[in-house]
């Protein structure tokens, strides 16, 4: 082999290496991510290359970065897990890969897979460390905004149940190490289904938006406010020493939402109910503490709203019988549960029973008779009260019209009417179709509406009660005085007799207020050519009293209490031969 040839091979050995090193530096440069090139035996670590990526993803140029340590680009997130496996890999000698928040020049935050790498020489010594940075920044954004859907609310940003179940029980871990107890507070707005209904969703939306708002005002930044229903909301109170401290923010809450909201220029006014729990009186698990304020949250709302209840072991008893209740109810119907109850109305005028009330009772199989009280709040809240409500006004037809047929030809009947009855469109013609039926004159069958069912949405209201009265029915106001009506709506109401609560009558005539109050009433009707009736009448000084004021009727157990179908109809008879005896006697 020549000279020549032989000093040929290493120039062509150099060749490919120098092609080598271009390409890698090509490379480097075009690279997409950013990469970093350390001097791991310098002081410090310090940075000796980055490539171009770098300068875009960081905005930080090539001399601005030469000499420094990479942590300048952690900003104060110099204590994460990831940092502390970073410094882990660069005194083992070892591979890396971790995910980071780094800081652009700017501040802006991003987020940094970066994977870090060692290169070895010939002694195999690390001279240099490589790390290659991919800005995940949007996969981040994504991840949270998929987390934040799942865990938030959409309407509100707050936390859904899921995220609030995880705060409880976060806090009740911190107070198993403190001593301390958490308090939950579980609100459901009152009577919220009607603007949702009256108004429309969009503006229900809004306003829940406002509540949402408010919440968050009224308590501290350590509390978690969540939204887990419709109009349900739930606040978390963690690391409280006393009790007391929920039920003072209970009060403020109801406070601060008793505060009307002008909605698209609406003035909206509404309130809640609030049950409230505690750990570890009421529980150690999050969903049991958390069910312990929703029963108690369902007992503020039958005891007028408004307010807060706080749990007790006799709040359990009644809600478990009121859950056993609500699951017996299904089907009550098609077992033929229910029957009517009968109370006598009396004409004051001449002491003869005109009529009578129908009153649904619950022949529970087990439980035996069950008060309307105890199961007509299930049934409303259910939507039971439509199907219910339907067989009641079945049931009295047909029970007017077997008393018509056997000699009572002008008989009355008196039938509740529910607000949710009242609200369906086809409640006239339910009515029409029971009077044909049966073939009763329309005058013969009342319909009771209570005051505060007719102070919602008023205008349908009374176009509502106009379509009944074409149909001849008698409509009567039910617990009169207790709603706060406006005499300028109650004018406007196509109605022919109102009817005084029995708490008015307790206690007159020595009661003055209740006196007083009552005797406003007849006067009122008498100036509207209304009759009215009073109930609750239990002695005769009541009686007494009634009519001295001219007191057109009166139903109450001073007469006689509700009675089955077949009782009343012998004390019907009874009574009718009674007073005929009596006017005969009378009369010659």
């Amino acid at each position: 082999m020549s000279r020549k040839e032989t000093d040929a091979k290493p120039a062509s050995k150099n060749l490919v290496s120098t092609e080598i090193i271009q390409l890698r530096e090509r490379a480097i440069e075009y690279n997409p991510h950013g990469i970093i090139i350390t001097d791991i035996t310098q002081p410090d670590n310090p940075i000796v290359d980055v490539n171009p990526a770098f300068e875009r993803i960081t905005g930080y140029t090539k001399e601005e970065v030469l000499g420094k340590n990479c942590r300048f680009l952690q900003g104060l997130d110099n204590k994460l897990p990831a940092i502390r496996r970073i410094r882990l890999a660069l005194q083992e000698n070892r591979e890396e890969h971790v995910v980071l928040r780094n800081y652009k020049k700017n501040g802006t935050l991003f987020w940094n897979q970066l994977n870090i790498a060692p290169v070895f020489d010939a002694e195999g010594q690390v001279k240099y460390y490589v790390g290659i940075m991919i800005d995940i920044t949007n996969q981040k954004i994504l991840e949270y905004q998929l987390t934040h859907q799942a865990t938030h609310d959409p309407l509100t940003g707050l936390p859904n149940r899921s995220l609030l179940l995880d705060r409880i029980q976060q806090a009740i871990i911190q107070a198993k190490h403190t001593k301390l107890s958490v308090g939950i507070l579980f609100l459901d707005l009152d009577r919220f289904k009607l603007i949702n209904d009256g108004l429309g969703h969009v503006i229900g939306d809004q306003l829940l938006t406002v509540i949402a708002t408010r919440l968050l005002k009224s308590v501290d930044e350590n509390c978690t406010v969540a939204r887990i229903g419709g109009d349900e909301f739930v606040i978390v109170i963690p690391a409280i020493e006393n009790e007391n401290i929920a039920l003072e923010k209970s009060k403020k809450i109801l406070e601060e939402l008793r505060k009307s909201a002008i909605i698209e220029g609406k003035e909206l006014s509404i309130t809640t109910s609030i049950g409230v729990s505690f750990y570890p009186k009421d529980g150690e698990d999050a969903n049991i503490i958390l069910r312990k304020a929703d029963m108690s949250m369902y007992l503020a709302k039958e005891n007028g709203r408004n307010i807060f209840q706080v749990y007790t072991a006799e709040l359990n008893k009644k809600m478990t019988k009121r859950m056993m209740l609500k699951n017996d109810l299904e089907g009550a119907i098609e077992r033929k549960e229910f029957v009517l109850y009968y109370q006598p109305l009396i004409d004051l005028s001449n002491d003869m029973i005109f009529g009578a009330e129908a009153l649904i009772r619950w022949n529970h199989p087990e439980l035996g008779l069950i008060a309307p009280q105890d199961f007509i709040p299930i049934i409303e809240e259910d939507g039971l009260i439509v199907p219910v409500g339907e067989w009641v006004l079945h049931e009295a037809c047909a029970k007017l019209k077997i008393l018509q047929d056997q000699g009572f030809p002008d008989f009355r009947i008196s039938i509740n009417l529910s607000k949710r009855q009242l609200q369906r469109a086809d409640i006239c013609e339910a009515i029409s179709s029971n009077l044909n039926e049966f073939q009763l004159k329309p005058g013969s069958v009342g319909f009771e509406i209570t005051e505060s069912t007719l102070l919602q949405n008023t205008e349908e209201t009374i176009e509502k009660l106009h379509q009944l009265k074409e149909i001849g029915v008698i409509l009567s106001i039910d617990d009169f005085g207790t709603g706060y009506s406006s005499l300028n709506y109650l004018k406007r109401f196509p109605v022919d007799k109102l009817k005084i609560d029995y708490s008015f009558i307790q206690g007159i005539p020595i009661n003055e207020n209740n006196a007083a109050i009552t005797v406003a009433i007849i006067r009122l009707a008498q100036s509207l050519k209304l009759k009215v009736l009073a109930e609750g009448v239990e002695n005769k000084a009541q009686l007494n009293f009634l009519r001295e004021n001219n007191c057109n009727e009166a139903q109450g157990f001073y007469f006689s209490q509700p009675v089955s179908s077949d009782e009343f109809y012998l004390l019907l008879q009874t009574h009718h031969a009674n007073w005929s005896r009596t006017h005969e006697k009378a009369s010659t």
